[in-house]
């Protein structure tokens, strides 16, 4: 290529290897495409122009096409307005940038604008010798191509992820704080040890009446290092580059990532993912996903919190709830009280004596803060709300220890075993019918055949066998269903009486057993309550077991 002129342009040389690049293509193509190929090319066309002068070159390796945000991008135009550049060159114009509407503004206003040449190498395209081109349908045909091909990839590429996702495959950079990515399977998690306990603490805490701040206050009172922090100081372990967002990054617990943690299904054993996304192919801005979109694949990896736990932590989560200044705990009965009339949450008030003698009292929110005619106060003292629930457990242990002494006494397992014995008999005996009523539905075709009966008999007998056929399968079906009921009750049963037996010896309250046994206290005018128990309809249930067996007993007597 010959020039027509003897002015020598200052020079860049711009490359650019998106990580779509590197990671789609492969074999000849992906080689093509590489930093140094592009050097190459770029530098033997330099070479080849007189025209050209020595050149400065900017790179961005990895980074995408679909914007010009980009460091080595953004470098080489601040030379451009220091005027230490006036000659752009690209090896075509996908390098240049994969954004249809942004290359555009590049090329037809911006470059012409500052007085810059624009050569893209493998496209033919030079301002400069060939301005006429660059009016012409062609350049923004290309560049259309190139962002659509983005658009194209994109979509494979996020379709590929979802796959993998939803097969309960690990696809993120780093695992949630408690685990790391296996070693021998990088899609599969395991147990971090150095950190579990800490996840496990935070739970626990949380259940106690730490507040979520307070939990990250007393995180970094004890020089527990942050999730960010623990991150960084492995990948200059292992020799992973530093990304410049992590020096920037905090180091210090917040209550975010407390409620992260709290609200993160992976503690679980289940595989958490899809929590945010990327706003589109052109814009790299991640938005959060709404809970219901997460994808979650259950018991991909050893959980770290039971199901328990987890399910007391979100409920907890739902109150509405003050801690003290102080300590940072939860009210003992903060998000529990509600007025009995008007359903709104009872307002905590404190007063000061002149002696210095403190009362705490709740009143009715809405005659406070609203009007005194939507409602009436229901002021009641804390402590006598303190002694009504105290003394309400301990009557309800006592009463389910007497209703468990009576069961065990009069061999209730035995009696259990004796129900699930004959539904089990009963299901197999309807297996067995509906296996003969399967084998003559068979048998009526070869009866036809042979004459045995006629076509209006063999119609009437199908229809009738094919009827009671059905009912049996719903019968066999709702036997199977009421076995089920039968072990799950039983398994509820002996978990929340468990839960209940721990504190049959209590002589008082603590955060962590008001917010597991209690549902919420309503409070009446006059200073009355009505405790609603979290296990009240099993309450319930063993009660009238305990009568019925006791009945049964003096029956049969």
């Amino acid at each position: 290529m010959a020039s027509n002129t003897t002015k020598v342009w200052k020079t860049a040389a711009y490359i650019r290897l998106s990580r779509e690049d590197a990671d789609t293509r492969s074999g000849e193509k992906a080689e093509s495409e590489s930093v140094v190929n592009q050097q190459q090319i770029i530098g033997d066309f330099i070479a080849s122009q007189p025209d050209l002068g020595d050149h400065l070159t900017f790179i961005d390796d990895g980074l995408t096409g679909t914007n010009f945000d980009r460091p080595g991008f953004q470098r080489m135009m601040e030379e451009i307005h220091k005027g230490n550049i006036n000659c752009v060159v690209v090896k075509d114009l996908s390098r240049f940038g994969r954004n249809y509407t942004e290359a555009g503004v590049y090329m037809e206003q911006v470059f012409p604008m500052l007085g810059v040449r624009f050569i893209a190498i493998n496209d033919h395209v030079d301002s400069f010798l060939r301005p006429a081109e660059m009016d012409s349908i062609l350049i923004p045909l290309k560049n259309l191509l190139n962002d659509s091909y983005s658009r194209d990839l994109s979509i494979k590429v996020r379709s590929a992820m979802t796959a993998k996702r939803k097969r309960g495959e690990f696809i993120g950079g780093y695992a949630c704080y408690g685990y790391l990515r296996n070693p021998k399977d990088k899609t599969r998690l395991i147990v971090d040890n150095e950190t579990a306990d800490i996840v496990r603490d935070i739970f626990r805490w949380y259940i106690e009446g730490l507040g979520k701040t307070p939990i990250a206050k007393r995180l970094n009172a004890l020089s527990i290092l942050s999730p960010a922090k623990q991150r960084f100081i492995r990948n200059e372990r292992e020799g992973y580059p530093k990304h410049e967002y992590a020096n920037r990054m905090s180091w210090l617990w917040s209550s975010q990532t407390i409620t992260t943690i709290l609200e993160d299904p992976t503690y679980l054993g289940h595989i958490t993912q899809n929590k945010r996304s990327q706003v589109s192919y052109k814009n790299y801005k991640r938005m959060k996903i709404d809970k219901s979109d997460w994808i979650i694949v259950e018991n991909t990896h050893e959980p770290i919190i039971d199901q328990y736990t987890f399910d007391r932590v979100q409920g907890l989560m739902k109150l509405r709830t003050k801690s003290t200044l102080k300590t940072g705990n939860v009210y003992l009965f903060s998000g529990l009280l509600r007025c009995a009339d008007c359903k709104r949450a009872m307002e905590r008030v404190v007063v000061t004596k002149k002696n210095g003698k403190v009362y705490v009292n709740y009143r009715c929110h809405t005659y406070t803060a609203y009007s005194h005619d939507a409602c009436t106060k229901h002021t009641i003292a804390e402590h006598e709300i303190y002694t009504a629930v105290l003394q309400t457990v301990q009557k309800h242990t006592q009463i389910l220890m007497d209703f468990e002494k009576v069961l065990k006494k009069l061999d209730y397992q035995r009696h259990r075993q004796s129900q699930a014995d004959r539904l089990d008999k009963s299901i197999s005996k309807k297996q067995q019918e509906l296996a003969e009523v399967e084998s003559i539905k068979l048998e009526l075709y070869t009866d036809l055949k042979k004459s045995i009966i006629s076509q209006d008999e063999y119609v009437s007998l199908k229809s009738g066998y094919a009827e009671k056929a059905t009912s049996l399968t719903e019968q066999i079906a709702s036997l199977r269903e009421e076995r089920q009921n039968l072990e799950h009750q039983e398994a509820l049963q002996n978990e929340w009486l468990e839960r209940f037996k721990q504190y049959q010896d209590i002589e008082s309250l603590n955060r962590s057993l008001v917010t597991e046994l209690i549902e919420r206290i309503d409070v009446h005018e006059g200073r009355r309550l009505t405790i609603h128990f979290k296990f009240q309809d099993e309450f319930e249930k063993v009660r009238e077991l305990a009568e019925q067996e006791v009945n049964d007993l003096q029956t049969a007597v």
